[in-house]
Order: C-alpha cells, then structure tokens, then sequence
C-alpha cells in the first residue's frame, strides 16, 4: 500500500472567478449534521449569528494563469490590519510568477487584486503563507491555543471550486504525528473539498482552531498498477499553536 497526499486546491478551464455582486450577511444553509450534534450548548439562532460574524473574517482567493486556467483557495484574516494567512499550496504560483493574477473577494462584495508578500515557508511541512491585503477587515479570527478536546464541533468556511462561501461541519478527531518543522496537523472529520484550502476551522465559540490544509488518502495495488482508495481518506488541518508560532516570527515592520 503506498500513501499519498494532497493539496486541496482545484485547476479548472470551465470556471470563470463570479463577481461578487450582491452578497449580504445571510449566512449559507446550516450543515446538515449541525442539528444533529448531541450535547450542543449553541442554538440555531445564535449559530447563524456567529456565522454571520465569521463570513467577514474569511476571502476567495481565485488565480488565473496564462493559459486561461483557474485555481481557488480561501484565505482567512488574523488582524485588522488586513493580514490573511492561506497555504503555501494556494498562493505560491502568484509568488512565484508575475504573469498570474488574482482577485480577493470579501464578504461585503469588495474585490481586491493585489496583495503583499508578508511570509512564506517553503519548508517541508510547514504549508503557510501570510499576505496583507489593502483593507481594514470587518472581522478577524482569534486562536484558540489550547487544542480542543477529542470529537469537539468544528466548522469550515470555504469558497468550493471557486463558489462563494459555502460552510462544512465535522469533529476533531485526533492530533498527527509532529511536523520537523513544527506545524502539527490535526485531523478532523471535516470533509474538506477542493477550494476550501486555507480557509478557517472553528468551534462554537468562533475561535480558530486551525487552517484547512490537506487530504490524504492510500493507493492500492489492482493488477499491475495502483488505484486511489476512496475508504482511506483522511483530512488535515494546521494547528492554531503552529499559526500563532508562524506569524509571531513576522518582523515587526510588517505588522503596520
């Protein structure tokens, strides 16, 4: 059996970035399985309400390249100065080449299509990359340092195949073995889907437990060749500890 993972992002001809015209505060439809939690201590009404709160923290990041192909990703914002933190998978072709362009789409409807390069690790497993955008955001997420207990409710805010804010839901299940570079992933239940990478995982308070990152998932041998096993998905996210750890060795000129 070999294993493999795999950057959540998505590549797409047919997609057009949609303008983000008309969006308001209504948060998406509930996740199914929301109602279904036993044990919640948070009502419907005062979910949405977070939800509402939360939906201004987070952006669609949509690329296009040369060839007129498209990727997405989701960025989240850490301060009110306009830093959002994605993954390294999202934003190093826009690093790395001039000829690719961008758009930020807030939840107000504003489009941004510039950013600056804060900090960006190429390091094996780290997967982290800050930019600051040119805006005063109306939300941002707080940490949650203290890693939550096992089968706590998350939620993820994503922009799936380049579509607007759209919320997942499942539990952490367990932390993954430690990263050398530190940046320990959790896995959840999450069923984290193709442009949800970078996006924000958070629990009933609104804090941030951690960034969607990955999925993994095995190959098995079938005649002479390997196929994907779809019964071995599993989904990854990076720590809140590790976020804090990343973006406090951010020098101090670049936090203006």
């Amino acid at each position: 059996m070999q294993f493999f993972r795999l950057p959540i992002i998505v590549v797409s001809c047919l997609l057009a970035i949609a303008q983000a015209e008309g969006l308001d505060d209504s948060p998406p439809p509930l996740p199914e399985n929301f109602l279904k939690r036993p044990g919640s201590n948070i009502s419907t009404s005062k979910f949405n309400q977070l939800l509402a709160r939360e939906m201004h923290g987070v952006v669609k990041i949509g690329l296009t390249f040369e060839n007129g192909q498209q990727a997405f990703g989701t960025g989240t914002f850490l301060s009110e100065k306009g830093h959002l933190i994605s993954n390294m998978h999202v934003l190093q072709p826009l690093r790395d080449n001039p000829k690719v362009k961008v758009t930020y789409t807030l939840r107000n409807g504003t489009i941004l299509h510039s950013s600056t390069f804060i900090k960006c690790d190429d390091q094996p497993g780290v997967d982290l990359c800050v930019v600051k955008l040119d805006t005063r955001p109306h939300y941002w997420f707080p940490l949650k340092i203290k890693l939550p207990a096992t089968y706590t409710a998350l939620y993820l805010i994503g922009n799936p195949e380049g579509k607007d804010f759209d919320i997942l839901a499942g539990r952490l299940l367990m932390p993954s073995a430690p990263q050398e570079a530190g940046a320990r992933r959790l896995e959840i239940t999450v069923p984290v889907r193709p442009g949800f990478s970078g996006g924000p995982i958070f629990d009933d308070e609104g804090k941030l437990v951690c960034i969607a990152s990955e999925l993994r998932y095995s190959h098995i041998r079938v005649g002479i060749g390997w196929q994907p096993d779809p019964s071995s998905l599993h989904y990854f996210c990076i720590e809140a500890s590790a976020v804090s750890k990343y973006i406090r060795k951010i020098p101090a000129s670049d936090t203006h």
